[in-house]
């Protein structure tokens, strides 16, 4: 299974959290995936905490493709 959502640091960070999680709901209905209910709340959650953590000076060596 590919990945819902792959972009590098500075790309997440880039992107606003409702772009991410319509990237994230896009990618799992064309794998045929049904979005739990619960799920629908954890990502809206989820998604700032990353960017927050990923914003952070300490993090900023991370790098992803």
């Amino acid at each position: 299974m590919a990945a819902w959502y792959r972009t590098s640091r500075t790309g997440l960070l880039a992107d606003s959290g409702g772009s991410i999680l319509g990237q994230i709901h896009d990618a799992a209905a064309n794998d045929g995936w049904q979005i739990d209910t619960l799920q629908d709340h954890e990502w809206p959650a989820s998604i700032p905490v990353v960017k927050s953590a990923l914003s952070n000076s300490e993090t900023a060596a991370i790098e992803g493709s």
